[in-house]
């Protein structure tokens, strides 16, 4: 199976080979670029004449979504990261260790350390459903989806109305 880059580069350069380490990313005749893509058709789904003249760097990564079962076992405490790992789409992951300190730190000072998991963990599993689902609808190859998102998009884009109560949800003042 051939590697990302050589895929890439044989539907984008046209002849299979590698790109020149000497040149850069850009458009045909036109100020070049840098780009930076998940996908290997990133270029073939931009408008214009595009090709490969030098791969920086070609790698797969994979975006663990993981939560631990219990917070909390015996006289050890999980947050952060260790307590549930999503996609960043949602822009809460920092956010959610921050308030899993927080809450363990007032339930520490209180002698309350028994509801820890009961506090936080079903905020981490909204937070894990949540990205999920916007990760899917990110990606979905579906036409329909893909004009109802980009639609949604456009409407919140232009109304602050609707912009305010979704960055308060993403920033964590409101569940």
């Amino acid at each position: 199976m051939p590697s990302a880059s050589a895929s890439m580069a044989t539907r984008i350069g046209g002849n299979g080979a590698l790109p020149t380490p000497t040149s850069t990313i850009g458009p045909i005749g036109e100020k070049r670029y840098r780009a930076v893509s998940n996908s290997e058709d990133a270029l073939a789904r931009i408008p214009g004449n595009y090709r490969i003249t030098r791969l920086l760097r070609a790698d797969r990564f994979h975006i663990p979504v993981r939560q631990a079962p219990r917070y909390q076992t015996a006289c050890v405490l999980l947050g952060g990261d260790a307590a549930h790992v999503h996609s960043p789409l949602g822009a809460r992951g920092m956010n959610l260790g921050i308030e899993d300190a927080a809450s363990f730190a007032r339930r520490f000072v209180d002698g309350t350390l028994a509801g820890y998991t009961s506090e936080r963990h079903p905020v981490g599993q909204r937070w894990i459903t949540l990205s999920e689902r916007i990760l899917s609808l990110a990606q979905s190859d579906n036409g329909i989806m893909q004009g109802v998102r980009n639609a949604a998009f456009s409407v919140v884009g232009h109304l602050p109305l609707l912009q305010r109560p979704l960055l308060e949800r993403v920033a964590g003042l409101k569940e």
